[in-house]
Parts: C-alpha cells; structure tokens; sequence
C-alpha cells in the first residue's frame, strides 16, 4: 500500500525544512554529499513526470521511484512530490498550512480516502485547486468528490 510511501515519506521530506530551520546542511548519504542527495530527492519529481510510464500505481503504491542515480524509491518520490508544492506555494508556510489541513481531513478509511485526504489538504494550503497538478501531471487517481472539493477551496485561504 501506498500509505508507508506518504509516513516514511513525510518523514523524509521534513528532514529538510527541520535541518533548513536549525540552519545546517544535510551530512553525507551513502556515498553523496548531502547537497547531492538532496538535489536528487528535488529531481525525482521531473523524472517521474517525464516518464509517461510512471503512474501512482507503479510507483508510490508499489515502493518504486522513477529511474535516479541514487536509487531513490516511493519515499523520496513523495518526499519530492512535498518540496516541489513547497517550492511552488510559500515554502515553509505552505508547509506549516498542509500539515494543518491534513490534521483536519477526516480519518482515512480507505488507500483512496487518504490519497484524497492529501490532495484536498495540499489545495487548501496553496488556496488553489491543485487538482489538475495532481491528476493530469502526476498522474494520481484522484476522485471526482476530491477534485470538485479542491475547486471549492479557491479563495478560502
């Protein structure tokens, strides 16, 4: 299931705004500096994207990243997914916003729920529909009840 992906990746992806706010840099990981390695966790979402191959499905769902030097998998991949929406739509506040309207999306009963949970969350937080992003880019499967609720969200932020 795609949910250890979103928990390790989660966990991944907040290495960096906490080692960004303590003020140091990433050490060494394996055998890449920690510059390195964190510009490969940025690139893994170019990469899945230019691969039209890729899907949710065959990656985040499965464990498997896109193709990358480093050999990066599912938790970077949605580690990289996190940065690149921080990067996109107010950084560290962003940040701050999606973890916050995560805790307010109703308990997941389903992979499909918590997937829809996450897209919903990441809308609010940007105070954009980022349904297209998720759907038509990154090729997650996104339902019609999220995508029209992610519309919805314009504005109220």
């Amino acid at each position: 299931s795609h949910s250890h992906a979103f928990v390790t990746g989660y966990a991944v992806f907040m290495r960096f705004p906490a080692l960004d706010a303590a003020g140091v840099s990433v050490g060494k990981f394996r055998d890449r500096s920690g510059a390195e390695f964190r510009k490969c966790v940025e690139d893994l979402v170019d990469l899945y994207v230019a691969d039209r191959g890729l899907s949710f499905t065959n990656t985040l769902a499965t464990g498997a990243g896109p193709k990358n030097p480093m050999g990066l998998n599912a938790t970077d991949l949605f580690a990289s997914f996190c940065m690149r929406l921080a990067r996109d739509h107010g950084g560290s506040d962003f940040v701050k916003r999606l973890w916050q309207e995560v805790g307010r999306r109703p308990v997941a009963k389903s992979p499909q729920d918590g997937i829809d949970n996450y897209v919903i969350a990441a809308s609010s937080a940007a105070g954009s529909d980022l349904g297209p992003l998720f759907v038509d880019t990154w090729r997650w499967p996104v339902s019609e009840e999220a995508r029209k609720l992610c519309r919805e969200v314009v504005g109220t932020r």
